[in-house]
């Protein structure tokens, strides 16, 4: 696979799905590092890109760049950890040791501890519930900022089993929902009332829940780092899918976005990123495509519907998917059967679409335990060296991975 460099992009020509794929990084485009934390998308659908060693602005043609030493005092920290907009267009960004700081596209304003009521200098997240009133998520506790007076709660003030807040998400009603950091989610009405769930009560699977979103309906779906991700609704139960329990490629999840068709976009540490219909689980790895980077941290779309996806090592992804809808490719579970299952010595693979190079025959940790080449649509695979239990197999192709899950029997 040969990539050539056009206009600061590389585009993989050999793949079929070529054209759907663009990769920039510090080598062939003006990205300020190859780790991008954060992607936040403006009104003139500017990708305001953040990375920890600066901010990137990419209209689609041209970068601009912001860093600490050629902002005179402007930017507090090269580190960019989170970006949010609000109503009068201007950014904030908060940074991993240099607080919070206003950009208005022009003129800074920071705000850090020694100047500010901001509880701690590393900000993770903030959020607007209403125009005047912010609010911001940092590991020494939330703050309300109304842009004259601070509030704080934090573990001393409130009965939160970790003040360490991870994100924050605005519902209806002003419902403040909080991810921390081995503390479980956090409902806050921004007053008096607050509900916790976490693995102690029973009501998350995990202690720390790294992003939460919501969908059209207002259900909260979030991410975690070893409970893969949950879906919270108003009315009913919640559900959650990990490698356990359902076909989802990792437990791993530290990002998910929502889009208008109501899809789910994981960014997974060991598995790129996860796609989610609410029934189907299709994944995009460096294994089976154009992806720089496994360790995705985020992803968001832009006003045109445009995929940027934000890598660990890799740089920054733009991914058309009109143009990957178009290839030919294994899309769905039911593309394939796997027969019997349960599985004694062998298993039958049937129905294999072309396209389809490789396979993988993981445990419910993600360990590959077989990696093979497709060489037909239908084939046997013996699994006699198996221990009794549940495992996956992965088929890859060129524009994505199915996933089965099978147990093997005595």
């Amino acid at each position: 696979m040969l990539p050539v460099l056009f206009a600061g992009s590389i585009f993989f020509q050999t793949e079929s799905s070529a054209q759907a794929w663009t990769i920039f990084n510090d080598a062939n485009s003006q990205l300020p590092q190859n780790t991008v934390r954060c992607i936040g998308v403006d009104l003139q659908n500017r990708k305001w890109v953040g990375t920890d060693y600066g901010l990137g602005i990419y209209n689609d043609t041209t970068w601009t760049v912001y860093t600490v030493a050629n902002t005179s005092g402007g930017l507090t920290d090269n580190g960019i950890r989170t970006i949010t907009f609000d109503v009068a267009g201007n950014a904030w960004l908060g940074t991993f040791n240099g607080g919070m700081v206003k950009f208005d596209g022009t003129n800074w304003t920071s705000y850090t501890t020694s100047n500010s009521g901001v509880p701690d200098n590393f900000v993770k997240a903030i959020a607007f519930d209403t125009p005047d009133t912010m609010w911001v998520g940092t590991p020494s506790g939330l703050a309300k900022f109304d842009g004259a007076t601070w509030t704080i709660w934090n573990i001393n003030n409130t009965q939160m089993l970790s003040h360490h807040i991870t994100c924050i998400a605005i519902g209806s009603n002003h419902m403040k929902y909080l991810g921390t950091l081995n503390g479980g989610m956090v409902y806050f009405d921004g007053d008096t009332t607050w509900q916790f769930f976490d693995h102690v009560n029973g009501l998350l699977p995990d202690n720390t829940a790294l992003s939460i979103t919501l969908d059209s309906t207002g259900a909260r779906w979030i991410a975690m780092p070893a409970h893969g991700i949950s879906v919270f609704y108003d009315a009913g139960p919640s559900f959650n899918w990990d490698l356990g329990t359902s076909l989802i490629p990792s437990n791993a999840i530290v990002h998910i976005m929502v889009d208008s068709l109501q899809r789910k976009y994981c960014s997974s540490q060991n598995e790129g990123f996860i796609i989610f219909d609410g029934t189907n689980f299709v994944n995009y790895t460096t294994t089976n495509s154009p992806m720089p980077d496994d360790h995705v941290l985020c992803t968001t779309k832009d006003r045109n519907g445009i995929l940027w996806v934000g890598t660990y090592n890799g740089g920054l992804v733009r991914v058309d998917e009109a143009v990957l809808a178009g290839v030919n490719e294994i899309s769905r579970a039911e593309d394939f059967i796997l027969y019997p299952n349960p599985a004694k010595n062998i298993l039958y693979l049937s129905g294999i679409k072309t396209g389809a190079k490789s396979f993988t025959i993981t445990d419910i940790t993600g360990k590959i335990l077989l990696q093979k080449t497709v060489e037909s649509s239908n084939s046997f695979q013996d699994v006699s060296f198996l221990s009794q239990g549940i495992y996956f197999l992965k088929i890859f192709s060129d524009s994505g991975t199915i996933t089965k899950k099978f147990v093997r029997s005595n």
